[in-house]
């Protein structure tokens, strides 16, 4: 699937350009690929938006962040166990990201693998030690 037929997939008459001309986009702009996804999720069109960061990380295989936003697409679709592996490959690349510790630790609470997540949740904490992300883990914890 490239980026011009994911996208006009999206057009409605009602945010059609005026000129109703067709456009067309970069495919080799990773950026563009994130924010085409992020506006899939938007609309919950989470295979759609899943297909997008694989081509953002086609593009640029070590950003950490798309790896977690991607994990989070999978848990959004019920796999958890392909979320985990992506949330593990941003830990390789970011070893200490706060977010993609927490993430993976939900992805593992809801395989009911609950040791696993608690650890993963307190990795979350000793990274920096946030009240908010601390009430967070122990609503979690319950």
């Amino acid at each position: 699937m490239d980026l011009n037929s994911t996208y006009q997939a999206q057009v409605t008459p009602t945010n059609l350009p005026s000129s109703n001309k067709k456009f067309q986009l970069p495919t080799t702009d990773y950026e563009l690929w994130c924010k085409l996804a992020s506006e899939q999720i938007e609309l919950c069109h989470y295979s759609q938006a899943l297909a997008s960061y694989e081509q953002a990380l086609a593009l640029h295989t070590d950003n950490h962040q798309v790896w977690i936003w991607r994990g989070g697409v999978l848990t959004y679709l019920d796999r958890y166990q392909d979320a985990i592996a992506s949330f593990e490959k941003a830990l390789e690349l970011e070893p200490h990201n706060q977010t993609a510790w927490l993430f993976k630790g939900m992805a593992l609470k809801n395989l009911g693998r609950y040791k696993q997540a608690y650890a993963c949740y307190d990795k979350a904490l000793g990274i920096e030690q946030q009240s908010i992300l601390q009430k967070l883990i122990k609503l979690f914890k319950r």
